[in-house]
């Protein structure tokens, strides 16, 4: 019997330090349902942009305005667009076509007027993309919650969450 009670001391006291020792907070889980839709915001039109948003998430992303006025050409290399409805869609696009062209296809939504959930519905890359492959992956992933900063020639989405 005391062999027992010994047994179920020590077990607890094993039990109570494990506990101690997962004290570390765990990430926040961040939801595109946190945020809300604002029709006039910082980020709707078209930009240039340094990574595409595609299922791995950047830690930042760097936009840069496409000026369209006046201009039929079209636009080459990494660009993205945000839609005043809360999507957006990216590409990359060459003058030639022998070259791999990614694609993705989203959500944002605002938690303020300075952060942004962006969450990825669609992904695909097709083309000559070499040992990587053409894929095309649908679904719903966070890509995570971006502060958005500003200064004279870019934008920044800094991933904060």
């Amino acid at each position: 019997m005391q062999k027992f009670i010994s047994a179920l001391v020590v077990l607890g006291l094993s039990l109570s330090l494990t506990g101690c020792l997962e004290s570390e907070p765990k990430p926040q889980a961040v939801s595109i349902n946190q945020g809300k839709i604002l029709e006039k915001n910082v980020l709707v039109g078209l930009w240039h942009i340094d990574e595409l948003p595609m299922d791995a998430p950047q830690n930042a992303y760097y936009l840069s305005r496409v000026e369209t006025a006046g201009s039929d050409n079209h636009i080459y290399g990494k660009h993205i667009e945000f839609d005043k409805d809360g999507r957006f869609s990216s590409s990359y696009s060459a003058e030639c076509g022998n070259e791999c062209f990614p694609h993705s296809e989203g959500l944002y939504r605002f938690v303020s007027d300075d952060e942004v959930i962006l969450q990825a519905t669609k992904v695909e890359q097709r083309g000559y993309c070499g040992e990587n492959g053409e894929f095309k992956k649908s679904g719903e992933w966070v890509l995570g919650k971006f502060k958005i900063e500003k200064d004279k020639e870019f934008v920044v989405l800094k991933k904060i969450l």
